[in-house]
This record gives C-alpha cells, sequence and structure tokens, in this order.
C-alpha cells in the first residue's frame, strides 16, 4: 500500500461491495475481515479454493435452479456435511440463515434481483454462490 502502484486483487469469496476497511486476520492468515458502508463486519479467505465459482464441476455444494423462482435446492457433493446456509441480498443484506439439515430455501417472498448463497461446511469451509431470481 506504500508504494506508487500498488496491486490489488479481488478476493472472491468476499462477494460484498463498496468496503471501507481490510483488516487482515493477525490468528489466520488465510482469513480477512472487511466493513462495507452499510453492511458491517464479513469475513473471507485469501485461499482460492474455499470460495467455489459454481460453474465448476468439482465444487462440493450447488444451489439450483438458477434462476431461482420459489425455491433455491442445495446439493451437497462432498463427504463434508452442511453446517449452515445463509441467503443474503445483493447489498449483503443477511435474508435467512438455516441449518444445514434443510437444504431446501424458500424465496416466495424475494423480488427479482441477485441473490448470493453461504454454505458452510462442518469443518468451517464456505462457499458463495451467485443466484439471480
Amino acid at each position: 500500500m506504500n508504494t506508487a502502484t500498488p496491486n490489488w486483487s479481488l478476493v472472491n469469496s468476499y462477494p460484498f461491495r463498496q468496503p471501507e476497511r481490510v483488516f487482515f486476520n493477525p490468528y489466520n492468515l488465510n482469513e480477512i475481515w472487511v466493513t462495507s458502508f452499510g453492511n458491517g463486519l464479513k469475513s473471507g479467505s485469501l485461499s482460492t479454493s474455499s470460495a467455489l465459482d459454481s460453474n465448476n464441476n468439482n465444487a462440493p455444494f450447488e444451489a439450483y435452479p438458477n434462476p431461482f423462482d420459489n425455491y433455491i435446492l442445495i446439493q451437497n457433493k462432498s463427504q463434508v456435511p452442511i453446517n449452515t446456509i445463509k441467503l443474503y441480498t445483493s447489498f449483503g443484506q443477511l435474508l435467512q440463515t438455516q441449518n444445514g439439515e434443510s437444504q431446501i430455501i424458500s424465496t416466495t417472498e424475494l423480488i427479482r434481483g441477485i441473490y448470493f448463497v453461504e454454505i458452510i461446511s462442518k469443518d468451517g469451509s464456505r462457499f458463495y454462490q451467485k443466484m439471480i431470481k
């Protein structure tokens, strides 16, 4: 940051925009904390394997159908159980949190737009997928 031309890179595991400050977790070098204007504090991973593209056939989880209408289904393609499923608006506002045992998210009350599903497995890894209604 102190150089004349710093190099910046997008952290794909942090899908929320308008970051204000970025902090590196002193206890976990692969984790960052980001404060956002109006979105509170979020954590992200510097590891490229924690946030997989939804088009990746090797992804441990899949949220579908995409685009969705009245529900989103979560498919677990890994051996690690799902702990928590969260649904966010495109602004980073948390809409729903549910136990990983229920792998159906009801979306009948949502308006058309872009949403993000965060799947947290029992081992702590996180997977994000952009969804469109």
